[in-house]
């Protein structure tokens, strides 16, 4: 029979483990180390290694930025409530990363923090202006606030394969 004692040893063990991963990452984002979004990356590894940042508060990791406030964190997330048609009087506090980046939402719970944050770009003049000819190279797509802004690779060129026609008339 199993040692109980040595199950409850191990469970503290990876308590005090969790913890210690949770006040480094939140003491990352405090000093403007690390932002939210290397947060939910982090909190998203394949290989579960980000599984205790799932219990940190959304509210509480909002604020703990250099340039947000309790205040701005409780707007962002009452957008993000009001995006998703969630009843008004969801408990902000209750929300945590698991939350917002959990699978059974299919996305739309990321995607509708994305639009509360992401600064939208409008061209000059717009809509009586025409549009510039290069509008990626003119207006680049939004990067997220705090998220780096590297480019990512452009795909390889597609080959074009040609095959004959079944239809043509064979002379």
């Amino acid at each position: 029979m199993p040692d109980p004692h040595a199950i409850l040893r191990l469970g503290t063990l990876a308590a005090r483990e969790a913890r210690q991963v949770q006040q480094r990452w939140f003491a990352d984002i405090t000093d403007g180390d690390k932002t939210f979004y290397d947060l939910v990356e982090a909190a998203c590894a394949a290989d579960g290694s980000g599984r205790p940042l799932h219990n940190l508060k959304i509210h509480l990791v909002l604020a703990a930025q250099p340039h947000c406030s309790a205040h701005k964190a409780r707007a962002i997330l009452r957008k993000i409530v009001a995006l998703l048609d969630r009843p008004v009087d969801t408990d902000l506090d209750a929300l945590t990363i698991a939350w917002l980046i959990d699978s059974r939402s299919h996305g739309r719970r990321i995607a509708a923090y994305l639009d509360v944050t992401t600064p939208l770009q409008v061209p000059e003049g717009f809509p009586w202006s025409r549009v510039p000819d290069p509008v990626a190279a003119t207006f680049p797509a939004p990067t997220p606030i705090g998220y780096p802004a590297a480019r990512p690779p452009s795909p390889a060129p597609v080959t074009t394969t040609t095959y004959p026609d079944p239809w043509a008339d064979d002379d």
